[in-house]
């Protein structure tokens, strides 16, 4: 059993997730709407395959998000798409192909990997520790009238979307908007940019009753849809965990000198 770095995307690792993060789970609308990386080349993106002499049976993505941490340091990348082929399951190969590359980052000069998960005693086995401050929850207008004056463009978001997602959309007008993702569920604020009061007015006349949004903890805007008369009711996401590989940062240190929003999430 060997475990490669390698630059190149291959066709076969790409199937696994198919199966793993879309088939399996009913959901999402292609690998190349979610994880467009596994098609072609792309840079800052590697991968750690897991071989069976010369057939596949697990992988994972590495990209390199070193330029979001403050100061563009410690090198940092973030691992995700993790699977073993599904005739391969319960030999333990996931375990081997996580230490493998921890130490081969660890050997690189990578100072940190970071990664989004709900399975986290996996991962606490190979070091990794919960460090998120991600909000996650529903947003229900008491009042709502959709009549106004603004003028906003609906169009589709230029990129990928996660794999929960069946599709994706910007609501822009004149120098805001907000990045929406949309679910079996309804509709998922994922990102914005403007004053609060902009993106206030705009969520009130482009969003239904219900909805959901992602946040951090020192975002204003939840508090900001509170004082008109929203309710709003986030939890903890508890989903990023962190690994650091370098003594002089630490899980939580790391997790307060980036912000992923859940658009950027491997």
């Amino acid at each position: 059993m060997e475990v490669t770095l390698e630059r190149e995307p291959r066709a076969d690792y790409a199937a696994i997730v198919e199966d793993e993060f879309l088939s399996s789970r009913n959901r999402g609308v292609g690998i190349a709407r979610h994880f467009p990386w596994l098609l072609s080349p792309c840079e800052g993106i590697g991968y750690a395959y897991l071989l069976d002499g010369s057939s596949l049976v697990g992988g994972l993505s590495i990209v390199d998000c070193t330029e979001r941490m403050a100061r563009r340091e410690p090198r940092t990348s973030a691992v995700g798409l993790v699977c073993i082929a599904r005739n391969r399951r319960g030999e333990g190969l996931s375990r081997l192909l996580l230490s493998e590359t921890v130490r081969r980052s660890r050997d690189d000069g990578i100072g940190a990997l970071t990664l989004w998960t709900d399975k986290r005693d996996v991962y606490r086995r190979h070091g990794f520790v919960l460090a998120d401050d991600s909000l996650f929850g529903w947003v229900r207008a008491v009042h709502r009238d959709p009549q106004s004056a603004m003028r906003f463009i609906k169009r589709p978001i230029n990129g990928r979307i996660p794999a929960f997602a069946a599709a994706g959309y910007e609501l822009v007008s004149d120098g805001y908007g907000c990045s929406v993702l949309e679910d079996r569920h309804g509709a998922i604020l994922a990102g914005w940019h403007g004053t609060d009061e902009q993106v206030c007015e705009l969520l009130r006349v482009a969003m239904p009753n219900e909805w959901r949004m992602n946040a951090t903890s020192d975002d204003s805007l939840p508090t900001s849809l509170r004082a008109r008369g929203y309710v709003v009711e986030l939890v903890r996401n508890k989903l990023q965990m962190w690994l650091s590989l370098d003594p002089g940062f630490t899980a939580e240190a790391l997790s307060k000198s980036c912000r992923f929003s859940v658009l950027d999430r491997v």
